[in-house]
Order: C-alpha cells, then sequence, then structure tokens
C-alpha cells in the first residue's frame, strides 16, 4: 500500500545530516518513510510563535537551505516531487517521496516575488497563516478578513501550481480564499470540530465546502485536535470517518503533523506506525479500495491536478534523477 503524510514539520527539529535515520529524536525520517513505501511533505515553517514576522523570511530561507541539503545527501533514497509528471510514476520501492510546503504567509514579506522565490525552490504549498493574524489573513487564533495582498498570494499561487493550505487560517478568511479561489482547496493537517471543538478543526460547514470544491483533508494526530483526553488510534480514524460521512472518502487522507506536536495519540510514535490507522480503518469495515484512497491515493490524484507540468528538472540543485 501507498502512503502520503500532507504535513510534517520534521525538517525544522532534525539537521540534514541526521533525517535520513531519525529514530529516536523524531518522529519521521527518510529511512521509514521509504520501509511504507510513502511520501510525506515536510514544512518549511518560519516559527512566528514570539510575532515577529520580519525574522520569518530569513528563517524560512535557512530552513530551505536545510532541506535542499537534506535531499541531497539522501538522493539514493528519497526523490522530490515537483511535477505533475512525478505523480504519473508508481513510487519507487524502498524511496522515499518528498514534497515542500511554506506554512505561513509571513515568509513572504509582503513580496508577491518571494511567492515565486519559494516556488523555484520546490515549494508546492503555501499556509497561508499560522495561528495569528497576518498582512494576508486572520489565524485560528487572531480572526481579521482576507487582504488584498492575500488575494493575490491566493491567485499567483494557483496559477504557478501551488496548493493553497487552510488548515491553519480563520473561518471568515477560509470561506473568503473559497469564493475565489480556481483550484481544489487543501487544508493538510486539522480534525473535526463536531467530534471536537478545538479551534484548529472544522466545522462540518467547512468539509462540506472542501468537499463541494473537490479538495482534500488531511486528519492530524495531535491529541487536543481528537478529545478531550486519552487519545489513540481509534479517535484519529472516529475523525477520519465523520469527515467521510460528510462528503465522502474520496476527500480525506493523513495530515500527521508529526514533529510539530509534542504528544501522540497511544500506539502511535511515528512514521512507521501509519499501516496501524490501514488496520483501523479495515476493523470499521472500509473496503481495500477506500482504505487505499484514504492512506495515500486520494493525495496522489488531488497532486496530479494541481501540480504544473514538467519545469526545468535539470536547472534544479536538489532534483537528481
Amino acid at each position: 500500500m501507498f502512503y502520503f503524510d500532507a504535513h510534517c514539520d520534521t525538517i525544522g527539529i532534525v539537521e540534514p545530516a541526521k533525517i535520513r535515520n531519525s529514530k529516536g529524536q523524531s518522529m519521521l525520517d527518510f529511512c521509514r518513510l521509504a520501509q511504507l513505501p510513502g511520501v510525506a511533505i515536510l514544512a518549511i515553517y518560519p516559527n512566528i510563535h514570539e510575532k515577529k514576522p520580519w525574522q520569518a523570511p530569513a528563517t524560512a530561507m535557512r530552513m530551505a537551505t536545510k532541506m535542499h541539503e537534506a535531499l541531497a545527501m539522501n538522493t539514493n533514497l528519497v526523490d522530490c516531487y515537483l511535477w505533475r509528471e512525478d505523480w504519473l510514476m508508481e513510487p519507487r520501492k524502498k524511496k522515499a517521496g518528498i514534497m515542500i510546503s511554506l506554512e505561513g504567509g509571513e515568509a513572504l514579506g509582503h513580496s508577491i516575488a518571494r511567492l515565486e522565490d519559494f516556488f523555484a525552490l520546490g515549494v508546492r504549498s503555501i499556509g497561508l497563516t499560522w495561528n495569528y493574524a497576518n498582512d494576508l489573513a486572520g489565524g485560528a487564533q487572531e480572526e481579521a478578513p482576507l487582504t488584498q495582498f492575500g488575494c493575490t498570494v491566493v491567485k499567483r499561487a494557483e496559477q504557478l501550481g501551488m496548493a493553497v493550505d487552510l488548515a491553519h487560517i480563520c473561518r471568515q478568511a477560509f470561506f473568503q480564499v473559497l469564493e475565489m479561489a480556481q483550484r481544489p482547496p487543501l487544508v493538510s493537517h486539522a480534525a473535526c470540530y463536531t467530534l471536537y471543538a478545538h479551534p484548529r478543526n472544522l466545522t462540518d460547514q467547512q468539509i462540506k465546502a472542501i468537499g463541494e470544491r473537490n479538495g482534500m483533508i488531511g486528519i492530524a494526530f495531535y491529541p487536543p485536535f481528537l478529545t478531550k483526553d486519552g487519545a489513540d488510534i481509534n479517535d484519529i480514524v472516529r475523525h477520519i470517518d465523520h469527515v467521510v460521512s460528510l462528503i465522502g472518502h474520496e476527500h480525506v487522507g493523513i495530515g500527521s503533523d508529526f514533529d510539530g506536536i509534542d504528544t501522540l495519540p497511544a500506539g502511535v510514535k511515528g512514521v512507521q506506525d501509519l499501516p496501524k490507522i490501514r488496520d483501523a480503518l479495515f476493523k470499521l469495515g472500509y473496503s481495500a479500495d477506500q482504505v487505499a484512497a484514504i492512506m495515500g491515493n486520494n493525495f496522489r490524484h488531488y497532486w496530479k491536478e494541481i501540480l504544473p507540468c514538467c519545469g526545468m528538472k535539470k536547472e534544479s540543485t536538489y532534483y537528481k534523477e
């Protein structure tokens, strides 16, 4: 079975030289991902906990450099997925796949040119916000509308072939983006508000809106998103099942948030445990095709639609055949 994880923060905590095999230090590494086999999106995250957005562009570029170093050190183990054509082939056995995202529009420094710079560096999705409001939109903990610059970023991202990730955005701006967007939306890592009322979770209205636009939702593993206390694998599956009950199995997948969270549900220690989610879905009565879709094939189909056709691969400093 093919596995896909729509959001991991590993590059922020593991040095490039150690990301090949960092079991015990991180929740994901290239060796464990390759064993599945699977593809994961690694986020460039310009840490804005202290609300210092002027530092974000430089921080994001440093993280992009780390990402390139990690990929260059592991070309025999990792393929970087940049183009639609990369998804037309079956993932190679015993080889991991990596995509790159940008989490937080602060990294743009109010410059649309920086968005194009990050695209050139391999970024294929952008989260407009983290939890706070910025010059694009409001975040999950700080409500504000989509700004004119936010509109410009959404339009240009879609033109480039980047997904617009609404995982951390406030509800007002969420619906404003959906109203103007032309491409299927993405929520890379969240859970269901009806099952547990956390401000980062999606209401049924939001979930239905994603389904109506042929978008994708990745269910996060963070216990405070899943239940009041004592989260386990069954809680992850419960949130997946709720999305399926609203919009079908075709629009939901995994968005663990590995290495961006400080605790995991019981029974999950890292990416090597994704097959446990598969098994729990089988026990719930899902068919083999449905389970394969949820664990990876839904996102495979999504990226085939979103990504641009092949660009200048040979000029890339980190993509190697």
